[in-house]
């Protein structure tokens, strides 16, 4: 039986999407998992405002609302759309300094 590369090349491909639909979830959630949780006052309110850092290297900001729910920084700047990235930033830089 003569191998012509095409069982290589069948095998080869489906080597790979295996990983990548098996690996690309499980890094996917590894990623996101959170590594820090911190709890500051980020747009001093007078309010705990939460800080969450993921293994992938970014923060996600949870301020507390007046009623005491929490809401993620993009949906309460979500009415200023052309100052979120701006503002988002800011707070970014204002919460890892005070880390």
């Amino acid at each position: 039986m003569e191998d012509n590369g095409v069982a290589s090349y069948i095998v080869g491909v489906c080597s790979g999407l295996a990983i990548g639909f098996l690996g690309g979830g499980f890094f996917g959630d590894y990623l996101y998992q959170p590594r820090q949780v911190q709890t500051l006052n980020v747009n001093s309110d007078d309010r705990p405002d939460i800080v969450v850092g993921v293994k992938s290297q970014k923060k996600y900001i949870f301020l507390q609302q007046e009623d005491g729910s929490y809401k993620r920084l993009d949906e309460v700047q979500s009415a200023k759309v052309d100052d979120v990235n701006s503002e988002f930033e800011e707070l970014l830089k204002k919460a890892e300094k005070q880390e």
